[in-house]
């Protein structure tokens, strides 16, 4: 399986096993891009996170190849979207901007469901939530008495190991489509 893009009248759109992934319009873009202004708090592994991007900008310009898109603004290359067998990259081509807004394309009658780490909601459509999380576990609080009892039977606590978690979404519904995103 492979993805292709396609033009249509006023913009492209993105096609991944027959499946319309993205949809570019000049009234919808499907990509944005901004400067980050954030706002992160961190106590004990509990997270804050905030952001006020700045210098939004939606690309309405763009040139296409069946393998790829690249988006302008001002007759300037500002991202680029490349599909290589069942692989979309998108590359900011501006160091300026460091926030990228990606829209997929989900039918009305499709939800996108949130599973992977860090989910506080099932159905995810029209929510925010950061690529990057963090979820120390029990005992990072060593006042507690649930800590105390977890090291002494060696089950959990603080394994000083090097972790990353991401939240994993995939979109589901009509026509039995299944896509992890």
């Amino acid at each position: 399986m492979s993805a292709r893009f396609e033009a249509v009248e006023d913009g492209f759109d993105l096609h991944f096993a027959g499946r319309l992934i993205l949809r570019h319009r000049l009234a919808c873009p499907a990509l944005a891009l901004a400067v980050g202004n954030p706002d992160i708090t961190m106590l004990r592994g509990n997270f804050r996170i905030d952001d006020s991007p700045t210098g939004l900008i939606e690309p309405h310009e763009w040139t296409l190849e069946t393998d790829s898109a690249e988006l302008l603004v001002d007759d300037r290359v500002v991202a680029r979207l490349v599909a290589k067998g069942n692989v979309l990259t998108i590359s900011a081509l501006d160091p300026h901007y460091d926030r990228l807004r990606l829209r997929f394309h989900a039918e009305p009658d499709e939800v996108v469901w949130g599973g992977g780490e860090q989910m506080s909601y099932l159905a995810l459509g029209g929510r925010r939530f950061p690529m990057w999380t963090s979820e120390p576990g029990v005992g990072r609080d060593k006042s507690t008495e649930l800590t105390r009892l977890m090291d002494e039977q060696g089950m959990a606590g603080e394994h000083q190991l090097p972790a990353a978690y991401f939240p994993d979404f995939a979109l589901a519904g009509g026509a039995s489509r299944r896509e992890l995103l």
